[in-house]
């Protein structure tokens, strides 16, 4: 049973807006255990005892308090936002955000397909920079010429085929090395290649 079995949508949006303006408030947290009886954290999930025993009890009062779970939980994960660090660059995250799902069912299995964005390329670029399967000056070609392509705007400018023209020249170049390389390493430069041709193929 679903809210909209319960609730019209408009009495939900009315309902949410009265709990965003502060005129409904949320549930209440739940009352004190009685005296001799297992408190929030020690009564709560594994994880909170664990977190407790090793000493983060402010860990595992936030996750024994189901107020506040549901609070979160309706609030989103928003609060998981993904930074830089030496293991995971800026282009990788933007990347990764491009890809949007208006349901998630996790028994689908829905196979993810990036689009032919420099993101996603320079993610790529990123990727084999890191592995060591491509040079500094050869990153720093692909990111030049994503450059140009991006300050495109209908790819009838002038200079714009030669721009296109090289990006194609550098995706032949990923495809012969792909050919040849093993692994992942093999399967983001055959990714490169594909998404450099498919960047290009939008402005022609």
């Amino acid at each position: 049973m679903s809210a909209q079995d319960i609730l019209g949508q408009d009495e939900i949006d009315a309902l949410m807006r009265g709990v965003q303006a502060g005129t409904i408030a949320e549930t209440p947290p739940p009352p004190a255990p009685a005296e001799g009886e297992a408190r929030g954290f020690e009564a709560a999930a594994p994880r909170a005892r664990q977190n407790a025993i090793d000493g983060d009890t402010a860990r595992a009062k936030r996750l024994a308090d189901p107020a506040r779970v549901r609070t979160e939980i309706a609030r989103g994960i928003d609060v998981f936002r993904l930074k830089p660090s030496e293991f995971l660059t800026q282009n990788e995250i933007d990347a990764a955000i491009l890809v949007r799902n208006e349901e998630l069912n996790t028994q689908q299995q829905v196979r993810i397909t990036w689009p032919a964005a420099s993101p996603v390329a320079l993610a790529y670029v990123d990727q084999l920079t890191r592995s060591k399967s491509i040079d500094a000056e050869r990153a720093r070609s692909v990111k030049t010429a994503l450059d140009r392509v991006d300050g495109l705007r209908t790819g009838k400018e002038r200079g714009a085929a030669a721009t296109l023209d090289q990006l194609d020249a550098l995706a032949g170049q990923f495809e012969r090395d792909g050919a040849n390389a093993s692994g992942r390493d093999a399967m983001r430069m055959r990714a490169l290649a594909a998404t450099l041709k498919g960047r290009a193929q939008k402005l022609r």
